[in-house]
């Protein structure tokens, strides 16, 4: 699995060997394939004791990098997100997490996913337990809640 970074045409920035590397999934080898350089010297490379030439930096760049158009705009959505923390403590997350107060959430009755507590805050649920820390706190957005949240 390869990995392409989105880079502004204006951006200028230093080549990190093994954040690269390992941000996109390789390994040692693989790089040194794509170089046609030895093992002992992507090593050397990737620690700063030998240089990364101009002509294996373009190599990278083209491999991993790819410009993108200054019009050119990535938006991105979610539709549906569901997170769990393990801890008791449903104010901290609720505050923490969502940037949210937990006083302006309405507390329902029934109960769903086997957790005791359940608030919601439009289409924003928070399920919580009070007792079991594995449980912990969950938040479940809808893509319309989401929505709200952007």
């Amino acid at each position: 699995m390869c990995h392409l970074f989105y880079v502004l045409e204006s951006e200028e920035r230093t080549i990190d060997l093994k954040d690269i590397r390992s941000s996109a999934n390789v390994t040692q080898q693989f790089m040194c394939d794509l170089l046609g350089i030895s093992l002992s010297y992507y090593r050397k490379m990737e620690k700063g004791e030998r240089a990364v030439t101009s002509e294996m930096e373009e190599k990278i760049r083209h491999s991993f990098f790819k410009k993108r158009e200054s019009s050119t705009v990535f938006v991105g959505t979610n539709d549906y997100t569901n997170i769990r923390f393990q801890t008791l403590n449903v104010r901290e997350v609720v505050s923490k997490i969502l940037g949210l107060n937990v006083e302006n959430f309405q507390l329902n009755e029934y109960n769903r996913y086997q957790y005791p507590f359940y608030i919601s805050y439009g289409h924003i649920n928070v399920y919580y337990h009070d007792k079991d820390i594995k449980s912990g706190v969950l938040i479940e957005m809808s893509g319309q809640a989401c929505r709200e949240m952007e």
